[in-house]
């Protein structure tokens, strides 16, 4: 019985990588041949009978099936020892498909891949040879020679041999493979002399067919080895034998088989896309050894040679009546015309056909292959992929990947399960360093779907950590950390499972290293995250725990590491671990701490360097520390736990700094780095210490600093020796040496020299490094295939570089390009919260401030305007001048996430059938901020307030505990940055001029805007930006210092106020005083550190700014358009039932304060909101009465609102500083909140500022200009409530006179200046007379009104004719101040500049008859 007999009713054929025949037609003939059996026959025909039944199992994929029949076998009476034989080889060989399927070509044969240990462990070699040895023994002769299974040994043995045989291959990385390939190059040759014995033995025996398919495989052997012309040659040999035969379907194999290789990489098929889907050597993400080279086998599109193949083939399997080869052929042409999507020659229009076209060939491949199980899997995935490339529904998406996983288990064919489940995980790297963020997100989860249907826990790991590695890396960081809190437990279950197998059985040895890869990947995910969100104390802890882990089994893991280390995939952990090192500010970041995001392989080098060291290898001729012969007898992990330090404690040392920042106390914060740098300056000199030295000094504007360290390092220590010796072989200095280590990957340091010398503005070096880089690897700035997510930190650098040596052109290439990535990875995101911290994660600020120097460095040469569009960049198509592309530049780095939602409410987003989308979004970022809280409260050993748990609870409940993003039916608008100049100026108005600041570390340049005649001033700033950003948060200190001292001590310490307000206005106002004394309203566009400072404080002619001149300030210009057209069509959308004004007060009584002493009474703004309430002829409202959810709805049927109470800030967590109600009103509170309001007010203590992400301030000025509001004024500190109180009442009285003159429209940010004007000019005998006003409306108010302030009056009295003995200490219960509350330094910029007016200043209230309030 040879393979033909026994696979002729299936198509003749035991292996499914043929696609002969027709399984279903094979079914038949089989059910006809059961037919014919009964308990009569002879034992024989039962046995080939059930052996058939098995065989076509195997060839389906169903291994389950296939052994239960092999088994059977034992119940056929009187078998012979031939059929004995039988049933154990096919056993065998039914483990061996279980293991390796043959259709995916190139596998580890080690047992190292965590899935394998589903499948039982066997010797192959070793259980053939003892099934041989009992047969000889039961039959006593030896005639194996003539027995078909003494060849299926060559079968199942050299299929093995080829898909590890990609280690070998030239085309692998340089390094280790390279190596291999030429030890072993003897070897292979041994083993095509035994393949060609096998086939000629084959022959002999009369098995055709068997030694066909070994030929096939020495084919295959040719073409993995890099052999091609001999595998050319073999394989039209091969295809001339079929063809003489007569065999159309072994032509038709040839035909795809010579396509295969012309479409694909020796370590990939065609249908996985040349990725490598493999066991990776660690958790997910860390590239494995032979990443590096894969953006050079993307299988983009295939050529005409290919496809003629493939149709040939076709045609062939066709007439061979083979379906399953002609789904063969479907499946590739769809896995092409899939793959055609993301080639850079697809036009967007050209997109949606070739998806429709891979659908087709995916339904013909699924309809064709039939029963095909394992082949149906594989076509289901790609129809998966397909569905994610198309954006569809996920849940049909997950769905289809449960299906595929708990197929793996119940037919015993894991690893087809697996292989889709990590090439899901491979196909969604490819799509995020495309910057398909959503979709790469969605693989990943599928993947997990597919994982954890098989209950395999190292796949479900490693596409976790690939989800949350994405969070990370789009500053998504609240949301990562929760995953990372609830991975935990699986991280943890994941370390036994592998000391478990380890344990078990020696084969299992090589977990060893698995589980470091494991605990360094994890590692490389979690720390970057704890850094980010400033959780330092979480951070000690879980490098402590590191060290414990990697401590344990200590001599075979120090073995495992070594090991590793000659891997870039190691090396490439230290980088991701510092991958945040200096980006701890995410949440509230300056550009100062944005640029340093760039230093995204920033420890690279360090770490290498300093491993290198510790494990005695040597990576460059650096003058490092070499330690004394006693600190040797450190443990390996002692000193990797040392060089992690470095990382950690620079972290440490920028949160604190960062602290410190956030309460203006700038000069302390600088000496926490002045002493972190002393104690770097007192160890002994190494790279690391040396780096640290250069981001201190960056960080202090010290150049001095940055410039010595700089210079300490070698342009080997930088570049790399293997760099530096190319370069010199290339221009002919010096012979290459031959002890360099050639597999050392530099491209992490190219990204770090440049950087650095940006830091330091090392210019002539800078461009040096450049030019070695351009020079040695050409590769460098190959934004195609394979490439780094945050590869635009090299261009960055690259351009700066280059313009400030006068390569304009080059330098516009290369900034442009960097922007143009941030760009398409920010527009690519989908998730609310990810997009929005996106554009303080890359350096855009930065790409945007050197664009402007080109610009400006453009108009001083008088270079032409096409200059800039030679970089294939056309967006700035309607700018006319130089000016104006600086504009636009400018505009791009300004309130992008506000700017993404004031787009599509114009759009009507919200109105439509998306709006149930968005309201999702908004959901699931307050989930996510809620979790943030839940995880803080557990931290701190305290239990979250029960109404926050119960809205956690509602949330999760409605959005499910994964909180899926992946929603594309309604996927974010983008703002659209082809903005015409004009179109920006249209929205300033006539008597109005617009002031922008743009600052970053390099340089600070000013532009100012009319509406008439453009930017008529450009130009950069003469100060250094580190000291003008020294005295902007040193003054910021100063004011907010005065609220406790007197007026006499306030007199006393104002000297410093006024001359950092003077040094300050000569650098912002000086320069275009001319043009501020034009205009009557002055809009401000201000970037950090002007963000939340008080502008109207500015002189002008010696006078605040903000009682000469409307002053408002704007996030940026592009906002203000937005927000002019949303004012335009409000009359249109106002509903009569609306209340003009609503006030809301704080209830102020000593009993509600002896309840809550944690919030002190407020009588002043119960005063305030009955005052206003009177002027409008309204009832205040009782904050204590004010709940949420009726929040919300006041200030959605509100056109003015104003609101009296406690504001707090709270700086270490996002959206959660909060307004005191009924309950505590966060700003993510009013995520959901839509509004028509006009004007906002929150009269309340530090309510104007919040986080600052990028040039975004994240508070409620964003979220209540998102919900609809035009213009909002909020606090900028923790103000004086009498000031407050007569500041409030003088505001809103000028909103009441413009209402009562029927000829005065004024703008809310005129009504404001002449509110401060007043105030300004106030003493407290005008103050006492305001208050003897209040007194004759409290009077004249009716009680329920003026219960809201429990002795109201006597409070009035008091502040009208104040004297120490007339303290009513019922009142004042107890308290002692014999301070006279109205006696106050009304020109102190800490009262006339404490509230900001953000918005659209220019509205008029009064824009129709419908807006007339009733007099009181």
């Amino acid at each position: 019985m040879d393979f033909v007999q026994l696979c002729s009713p299936f198509g003749g054929s035991l292996f499914t990588e043929e696609y002969r025949g027709d399984i279903r037609k094979g079914e038949e003939n089989l059910k006809h041949i059961a037919s014919s059996l009964n308990r009569d026959s002879d034992a024989e025909s039962l046995a080939a009978f059930t052996l058939q039944q098995s065989c076509l199992c195997m060839l389906r994929g169903n291994n389950a099936e296939a052994m239960t029949h092999i088994e059977r076998l034992e119940q056929c009476p009187n078998l012979n020892p031939r059929w004995k034989l039988r049933k154990e080889i096919y056993r065998i060989l039914c483990v061996i498909l279980r293991r390796y399927p043959p259709i995916i070509r190139h596998i580890p044969s080690g047992l190292n891949q965590p899935w394998g240990v589903k499948v039982p462990i066997i010797s192959v070699s070793r259980e053939i040879s003892e099934a041989f040895a009992q047969y000889r023994r039961d039959t006593k002769v030896d005639d194996t020679i003539t027995f078909e299974c003494s060849f299926l040994l060559a079968a199942i043995n050299f299929p093995g041999f080829l898909r590890t045989v990609h280690v070998r291959n030239p085309k692998y990385p340089i390094g280790k493979g390279g190596r291999v390939y030429q030890e072993m190059k003897q070897k292979v040759i041994e083993r095509f002399e035994t393949l060609q014995w096998c086939q000629k033995a084959c022959a002999n025996a009369g098995m055709q067919r068997l030694s066909q398919y070994l030929k096939r495989l020495e084919v295959e052997l040719h073409f993995a080895i890099g052999s091609s012309d001999k595998g050319i040659d073999g394989l039209r040999a091969l295809e001339s034998e079929y063809e003489l035969s007569g065999d159309w379907a072994g032509c038709a194999a040839c035909k795809l088989l010579e396509a295969d290789f012309a479409l694909t990489s020796p370590f990939s098929t065609p249908f996985a896309f040349n990725l490598i889907p493999v066991y990776s050597g660690n958790a997910g993400f860390v590239c494995q050894v032979w990443d590096e080279t894969e953006d050079k086998l993307s299988l983009l599109e295939s050529d005409e040679w290919s496809q003629r193949l493939l149709q040939q083939a076709h045609n062939l399997f066709q007439r061979s009546d083979s379906p399953r080869g002609c789904a063969a052929v479907r499946l590739r042409q769809g896995c092409i015309e899939h793959m055609k999507c993301y080639s850079s020659a697809c036009m967007p229009n050209e997109r949606t056909g070739f998806l429709q076209a891979a659908k087709e060939r995916f339904s013909d491949a699924l309809h064709l292959f039939d029963l095909d199980e394992v082949h149906c899997q594989i076509v289901r995935g790609h129809q998966m992929m397909l569905m994610i490339s198309g954006q569809e529904d996920m849940k049909t998406v997950t769905s289809l990947a449960r299906d595929i996983g708990s197929w793996g288990i119940r037919s015993n064919n894991e690893g087809i399960s697996e292989f889709i489940g990590s090439l899901l995980i491979r196909f969604g790297r490819r799509l995020l360093y495309q910057s398909e963020v959503n979709k790469a997100l969605m693989c990943f989860e599928a993947a997990r779907e597919c994982f954890s249907a098989m209950e395999e826990q190292y796949g479900t790991f490693q596409a976790m950590i690939s989800t949350i590695t994405v969070h990370s890396l789009t500053q998504n960081n609240l949301h990562a950390r929760y995953l990372i809190e609830h991975q935990t437990e699986s991280f943890y279950a994941l370390l036994n499972y592998f000391d478990g197998l380890r344990d078990s059985d020696p084969l299992y040895s090589g977990f060893h290293g698995t589980k470091v890869n494991v605990i360094t990947s994890y590692d490389s995910v979690v720390s970057p995250i704890y850094r980010s969100l400033g959780e330092f104390e979480a951070l000690k802890k879980w490098r402590a725990e590191v060290k414990q882990l990697l401590k344990k089994d200590n001599m075979t893991m120090t073995i495992a590491l070594r090991e590793a280390l000659s891997d870039p995939f190691f090396n490439n952990y230290f980088g991701k671990a510092g991958h945040l090192l200096v980006t701890v500010s995410s949440s509230w970041a300056s550009p100062s701490f944005n640029i340093f995001r760039s230093a995204s392989t920033l420890v690279k080098r360090l770490v290498t360097l300093g491993l290198s060291y510790l494990t005695g290898s040597s990576g460059s001729s650096s003058n490092e520390h070499v330690s004394e012969p006693e600190q040797r007898e450190e443990t390996f992990f002692d000193k990797l736990h040392r060089a992690h330090s470095i990382m950690d404690d620079y972290a440490i040392m920028i949160g604190r700094y960062r602290d410190l920042i956030l309460t203006a106390n700038v000069d302390e914060a600088e000496n926490v780095l002045r002493s972190f740098y002393a104690s770097l300056e007192s160890m002994a000199p190494a790279f690391s210490t040396k780096v640290a030295g250069i981001l201190v000094g960056s960080e202090l504007g010290d150049l001095n600093i940055t410039s010595k360290n700089l210079e300490l390092l070698t342009d080997e220590e930088l570049l790399g020796e293997w760099t530096m010796d190319k370069y010199g072989a290339l221009h002919h200095t010096q012979t290459r040496s031959s002890n360099v280590h050639q597999h050392y990957r530099s491209q992490p340091h190219f990204e770090n020299a440049l950087y650095f010398c940006v830091l330091a503005g090392q210019w002539d070096r800078g461009y040096k490094f450049l030019h070695i880089i351009e020079s040695t690897d050409p590769d460098f700035f190959d934004i195609r295939g394979w490439r780094d997510v945050d590869m635009w930190h090299r261009f960055a650098s690259a351009g700066v570089i280059a313009g400030h040596k006068g390569e304009i052109e080059k330098g516009f290439k290369y900034l442009l390009q960097a922007m143009k990535m941030v760009e398409c990875f920010r527009g690519n995101i989908s998730d609310k919260e990810a997009r929005r911290s996106m554009i303080s994660t890359a350096p855009i600020i930065n790409i945007t401030n050197a664009l402007i120097f080109l610009c400006l460095e453009c108009r001083k040469s008088g270079l032409p305007l096409n200059l800039i569009f030679n970089s294939d960049f056309q967006d700035h198509s309607d700018a006319r001048t130089w000016e104006e592309n600086v504009l636009l530049f400018y505009e791009r780095s300004r309130a992008r996430s506000l700017l993404d939602s004031l787009r599509s409410q114009e759009l009507g987003e919200r109105l439509t059938v998306a709006e149930a989308n968005t309201n999702k979004r908004y959901k699931q970022a307050k989930l996510r901020h809620l979790r943030s809280l839940a995880i803080e409260h557990r931290m701190q050993g305290i239990e979250m307030p029960e109404m926050d748990q119960q809205e956690l609870n509602m949330l999760e409940n409605e959005l499910g505990p994964d909180d899926s993003v992946l929603d594309f039916q309604q996927p974010m608008l983008s703002i659209s940055l082809n903005i015409d100049p004009r179109d920006l100026y249209g929205a300033i108005p006539d008597d109005a001029l617009v002031i922008a600041i743009s600052y970053s570390l390099e340089a600070i340049y000013e532009l100012a805007i009319t509406a008439h005649k453009g930017v008529l001033f450009a130009e950069k700033i003469n100060d250094l930006p580190a000291q003008f950003r020294r005295s902007a948060i040193r003054l910021l200190r100063y004011i907010r210092e005065s609220k406790s001292m007197t007026v006499m001590t306030q007199n006393m310490t104002s000297a410093p106020i006024r001359d950092l307000l003077q040094e300050l206005s000569a650098a912002i106002i000086l320069p275009v005083q001319g043009l501020i004394r034009s205009k009557n309203h002055i809009i401000f566009v201000m970037s950090f550190p002007l963000i939340g400072f008080p502008v109207g404080a500015l002189a002008l002619d010696g006078k605040p700014l903000c009682i000469q001149k409307a002053i408002s300030q704007i996030p940026s210009l592009s906002s203000l358009l937005y927000l002019s057209k949303r004012t335009a069509d409000k009359p249109g959308t106002y509903q009569q039932k609306s209340q003009f004004v609503s006030s809301i007060s704080k209830v102020s009584s000593w009993a509600e304060y002896e309840a809550k002493p944690t919030e002190p009474p407020l009588p002043m703004a119960g005063i305030e909101s009955v005052a206003i309430s009177h002027l409008f002829n309204i009832q205040p409202i009782k904050a204590n009465e004010m709940d949420r959810e009726r929040f919300r709805k006041v200030l959605n049927e509100s056109r003015v609102l104003h609101v009296a109470t406690h504001g707090v800030f709270e700086s270490r967590s996002l959206w959660t500083m909060n307004l005191l109600l009924k309950e505590k009103v966060r700003a993510f509170d009013l995520f959901e909140t839509q509004s028509n309001a006009d004007l906002v007010v929150f009269s309340a203590c530090s309510t104007g500022i919040g986080t600052v992400v990028g040039n975004e301030v994240l508070g409620f000025s964003h979220v209540l200009l998102e919900a609809g509001c035009s213009s909002y004024l909020g606090a900028l500190w923790e103000v004086n409530d009498v000031a407050t109180m007569l500041m409030m009442v003088l505001f809103f009285r000028k909103i009441r006179q413009c209402i009562d003159d029927s000829n005065s429209n004024v703008s809310v940010a005129e009504l404001w200046r002449l509110a401060l004007e007043d105030f300004y000019n106030m003493n407290p005998k005008r103050a006492r007379g305001i208050i003897q006003d209040l007194i004759h409306i409290w009077k004249n108010t009716a009680p329920a009104a003026r219960r809201i302030v429990q002795g109201g009056m006597i409070y009035l009295k008091k502040l009208s004719q104040y004297t120490s003995t007339e303290m009513d200490m019922d009142v004042y219960q107890g308290v002692e101040d014999s301070t006279d509350p109205l006696d106050l330094n009304f020109q102190h910029p800490y009262l006339y500049a404490s509230f900001t007016l953000i918005g659209n200043g220019a509205l008029r209230l009064l824009r129709s008859k419908e807006c007339r309030v009733r007099s009181p």
